[in-house]
């Protein structure tokens, strides 16, 4: 066997090994559907994703879309809320990837806390706002609509 089947050998057992475990939405991808901010575009990578589409809510000045996904793993959730001048995420991830999440956005990108509400504690930079509740394992982010 040579090098080449080897390396292929190992990456596969890696993929297959935490690929199982993977998370369905990346930060990676959070972050992106906050910057094209299309519902279109979306919606049909969410349900590529896997995702189902839940529900369709509006109010005045505020709409939301709400989709989910249940595996072996667990239920995810995860709604976009957009009003004339935001545009949020609410993600409820399984819980192992939770974690991992929260690390990524406060330790790996410059957040500053800001303030606490209601349990979930905000923090900021100059370009997004994310909220972390511990309690019921959500990430909320939150930027100002493209003009």
């Amino acid at each position: 066997m040579g090098k080449n089947y080897v390396i292929a050998v190992t990456i596969l057992f890696f993929s297959l090994s935490t690929g199982i475990r993977a998370q369905s939405v990346t930060v990676t991808k959070v972050l992106h559907y906050l910057e094209i901010q299309n519902q279109n575009q979306i919606e049909k990578d969410l349900i590529k994703l896997g995702f189902k589409f839940n529900n369709k809510r509006s109010e005045p000045n505020m709409t939301e879309y709400s989709y989910y996904k249940t595996d072996n793993y667990g239920l995810q959730k995860i709604s976009i809320f957009n009003n004339d001048e935001l545009l949020s995420i609410v993600y409820s991830p399984v819980s192992d990837f939770y974690l991992s999440l929260k690390e990524i956005m406060l330790i790996n990108v410059d957040f500053t806390y800001a303030y606490t509400n209601k349990e979930t504690k905000f923090y900021e930079n100059g370009n997004m706002r994310i909220g972390i509740n511990d309690k019921y394992e959500t990430v909320s982010f939150f930027v100002k609509l493209n003009k």
